[in-house]
């Protein structure tokens, strides 16, 4: 078997140029046996060549292998690319907090106006207290007026049916006191046909008893004045 007959072997690692029809290897051929000598081969390489007789462009190109696909996600299992981006904010975020933020505020205006009102309740004088009432004396009174006092004092008897009854100080003149305190007589104003505008109004006092109180008020308009009768 002489070498010449396997001059044009080739190999796996031949390049493409270099390949051409591959030599008949098979047992009782002339390259039987000198395949795998590198000096036969004309690359040099000298790599095993089968006798399977394969396809001599895949024999000769090595098909390159598929590219490895891009690395998607960092070893700690986080996407690659997106650790120090911002998380995407919710849609309903702004309005979330725009609601929050305006309700602060009003809370803060209603707490400002509450305390403002409070103080003003505080530096204001308070209603429940009378203003002070001016005084007249006994003796500047009417006469009608005296008589209606000194009956008063002695208990009746009172010419009208009202006499007595209980006077509500609905008009906040008089100081404050519970219901049933107060109580009104008649005095009697000459020339009028019914009881006229003019009172005197009795108050308990520590006694607990007009006629003793020493307590008392008169009204010539009906109410809406009053001054205490002094002694």
């Amino acid at each position: 078997m002489s070498s010449k007959s396997c001059e044009k072997v080739v190999c796996a690692d031949c390049p493409p140029s270099e390949a051409g029809p591959l030599p008949d290897t098979s047992p009782g051929s002339a390259c039987h046996g000198h395949h795998n000598a590198p000096s036969h081969c004309q690359c040099g390489a000298g790599r095993p060549i089968t006798n399977e007789s394969p396809d001599p462009m895949r024999a000769a190109v090595e098909v390159p292998a598929p590219p490895r696909p891009a690395r998607t996600s960092s070893p700690a299992g986080e996407p690659v690319g997106t650790r120090n981006l911002p998380l995407p904010r919710r849609r309903g975020a702004p309005v979330t907090a725009f609601v929050l933020r305006m309700l602060s505020q009003w809370l803060l205006i209603a707490a400002l106006a509450f305390g403002a009102s409070a103080c003003a309740r505080e530096e204001a004088p308070s209603t429940d207290r009378a203003a002070p009432l001016a005084e007249v004396a006994v003796n500047a009174l009417p006469e009608q007026a005296r008589q209606t006092l000194a009956l008063i004092r002695q208990g009746g008897p009172f010419p009208y049916r009202k006499d007595g009854t209980v006077f509500g100080n609905r008009e906040r003149l008089l100081p404050r006191q519970p219901r049933g305190y107060y109580t009104e007589y008649t005095v009697p104003t000459p020339g009028s046909r019914d009881r006229g505008a003019r009172r005197i109004v009795a108050g308990k006092g520590a006694t607990g008893d007009p006629a003793t109180s020493g307590e008392y008020y008169y009204t010539d308009d009906h109410y809406q004045s009053f001054r205490r009768i002094r002694p």
